[in-house]
This record gives structure tokens, C-alpha cells and sequence, in this order.
């Protein structure tokens, strides 16, 4: 089953290390995500009628799951039900399901004319999710972390060119994720042509007496479904140099295996080069250019 809308807004706070993402897991945010599938228009409210039968085919978790996942938001008042017994509810039962903690925003004019969703508070900042690319991150085998990492990277896209320098360590610490874990995603969504990130100079530091030359990563995730081509067009050079760099270092690794856990990847951390720890991002609060058709 489709979503019923092409994007959706959710607070950027919800991906503050502690908040709403870090007590609700990523599988009660794709449960989430879903009831987008069943929202029904021109209501007060932000309203789903579905059930728990149906949550379970579209999420793919077992009954029990989807309900422990179902009654995790509801704990932290991410979404409220109609159902009241639990005990009495049957898994086919039709329910109402409301979306609680949405960012409130007011229609306004930008310098050029652009309309655009302001939040009214800063607390109703927020990150526009394109769900047919959610559905094509799905459709193609990617799952609940990488669509938490897609909403992470678009918070702290903080510049006219949609770049995030977050450190590895920072997107593993807030997300709750291992750090080989965000990783393997790094790679994984450069392979498919999801994101681009490059290598960029940034000094040299000593490490055992040894003068390296240090790097960090700006990403750049691709936002939108519809520029989708274009973007994988215009970074397709990087994302081939990635990919080259990061298979012969995988072919090195495989010929003389030095990790003490073969289970590891590692293939960021070649002899010669230093990821560095980057701290200088904010979030993203510029909404003049952050339309549902932004290219990012």
C-alpha cells in the first residue's frame, strides 16, 4: 500500500540526542512513518484509520512487535488511539489514531515571492520527509536506520548546498547506533546513489609519532524522489571515487586481515588517513529554501 501523502513534516527535535527518536527506537519510527499509508484527509487533526492487522503486514514486524512499537508511542505521546482495551481489541479492529506532537507552522512570503511553511516557535522546526523516496529506500532493501539517518542528515544540512559535516561519532552517539553501524551505512548509501560524501583536507594530525594527513566527510543526502536522477548525475564522479577507494581498501583488508573482529568494517580507516571529529554544524532552520521541490 502507497503513502497517502508525498511529504511530511516532523519536528527536527525529535532527532535531538534524548528526545522523541532516542526513546522511541528506530522501529517505532517507521510504525510511525506507516500510519502515513492510512492518514485520512480533511480532518481537525492529523488523523489514521487502520489496524493493527494491517500495521503488521505493511511493517513487516510480527503482531506482538507492532503492538509493543504501537503502544511505545503512545507512551510518549507521539500519536494517540481510539482503542481504550486492549485486552478486548481484536488485531482486525478498525481504530483511529491521531498524530500528536506535529510542528505547528504558518503560511508565509519569502524575499522572492516563494511561499513557504514557517514554524511558529523554535520548537516547531522541522524536517521535511519526501515518503516516495521513503518508499523506494523500502522497495530497494533499506529499512528503519537508514531512513533515521536520511531525517538526521537533513537536520543538520545547514548550508545553501544541503552539506552535513557531522562526524561519525556525533551521528552514532545521537541515533544510538554503533559507529561501524553508521559506517556501513555511509557505504551503503553511496553504492546506491542516496548520498554523496567526499573526502575533504583538514590539516594533519600526529598520531604514535606519526604525522597523517587528516580528512572529514561532508554528505550530502539526496532529498527528493523527483531530483533524484539529476543528483545522482551531478555526484557521480565523487561517489565513484568513493567507491573505488573504498573497495581497494577492502581488497587490501581481505589479504591481510589485521582486525581482531572479522565482523568489523573498517574500510574507513586506512593506513593514511585520519577521519577527523567535526563539532562545527547547527541545525537546519533555513525553510526560504527548503520547499518540497529543493533539489536536496
Amino acid at each position: 500500500m502507497k503513502f497517502v501523502d508525498s511529504h511530511i513534516k516532523v519536528k527536527s527535535n525529535w532527532f535531538d540526542k534524548g528526545n522523541t527518536f532516542s526513546k522511541v527506537g528506530a522501529d517505532a519510527f517507521l510504525l510511525y512513518l506507516t500510519l502515513y499509508r492510512y492518514h485520512i484527509y480533511n480532518q481537525d487533526k492529523c488523523t489514521f484509520a487502520t489496524s493493527m492487522k494491517m500495521l503488521k503486514k505493511e511493517t513487516g514486524f510480527t503482531i506482538d512487535k507492532t503492538k509493543e512499537l504501537f503502544k511505545i508511542l503512545i507512551r510518549y505521546k507521539v500519536i494517540q488511539c481510539s482503542v481504550t482495551r486492549w485486552d478486548r481489541y481484536e488485531d482486525d479492529g478498525f481504530m483511529l489514531v491521531t498524530a500528536l506532537d506535529l510542528p505547528n507552522t504558518k503560511r508565509e512570503k519569502g524575499n522572492k515571492g516563494n511561499e513557504y511553511d514557517a514554524p511558529v516557535t523554535d520548537a516547531d522546526h522541522y524536517i521535511s520527509i519526501d515518503l516516495k523516496l521513503m518508499q523506494y529506500y523500502l522497495d530497494n532493501g533499506l529499512g528503519c536506520s537508514e531512513i533515521a539517518f536520511y531525517c538526521l542528515i537533513r537536520k543538520y544540512s545547514n548550508n545553501n548546498e544541503r552539506k552535513c559535516w557531522m562526524s561519525i561519532n556525533k551521528m552514532a552517539d545521537t541515533l544510538g547506533f554503533s559507529n561501524d553501524k553508521v559506517h556501513k551505512m555511509v557505504h551503503t548509501l553511496n553504492r546506491m546513489r542516496l548520498m554523496g560524501s567526499e573526502y575533504r583536507q583538514n590539516g594533519t594530525r600526529t598520531i604514535n609519532g606519526v604525522k597523517k594527513m587528516s580528512y572529514r566527510f561532508e554528505h550530502v543526502i539526496f532529498g527528493n524522489i523527483t531530483t533524484l536522477d539529476s543528483l545522482r548525475e551531478s555526484f557521480k564522479s565523487i561517489i565513484d571515487k568513493n567507491i573505488k577507494k573504498w573497495d581497494k581498501q577492502k581488497e587490501r583488508k581481505n589479504k591481510v586481515k589485521t582486525s581482531v573482529n572479522p565482523f568489523i568494517d573498517d574500510e574507513l580507516n586506512s593506513d593514511d588517513i585520519v577521519i577527523e571529529e567535526q563539532e562545527d554544524y547547527e541545525p537546519l532552520n533555513d525553510y526560504l529554501n527548503m520547499s518540497d521541490d529543493n533539489p536536496f
